[in-house]
């Protein structure tokens, strides 16, 4: 009995995961490229990184918000106060900056055009 709950609760928390990250964009050399001139040196990796840290840390307390329903400045001021309560650390935290403000950033200008 035991094995078939645990077996089910696994089930159910893959599937929501799954669902979670959905709207969560995977960057490619365009969001690169962008960040790159913002933050010298920033890679695709970098990037990527930054997107599996936003996953893994901060969808523990909460569902994860697509990085383009707040602004650049807006994620500036939300994650310093989230970083504590998610266990981030300091360079965790300017990997998911990266990811989250590149990201925002080109897609709400997509959504301007």
């Amino acid at each position: 009995m035991n094995s078939i709950l645990i077996s089910t609760y696994l089930i159910c928390a893959t599937v929501a995961f799954a669902s979670c990250t959905g709207s969560i964009p995977t960057p490619d050399l365009s969001h690169a490229q962008r960040a790159s001139h913002k933050w010298y040196g920033t890679t695709l990796h970098d990037l990527t990184v930054g997107r599996q840290l936003y996953i893994q840390k901060c969808s523990g307390c909460h569902g994860l918000k697509a990085p383009a329903r707040f602004s650049a400045q807006q994620w500036e001021s939300i994650l310093p106060g989230m970083k504590t309560k998610a266990g981030v650390k300091e360079d965790e935290e300017k990997m998911i900056m990266k990811y989250l403000v590149t990201i925002s950033e080109m897609d709400n200008e997509k959504a301007k055009r």
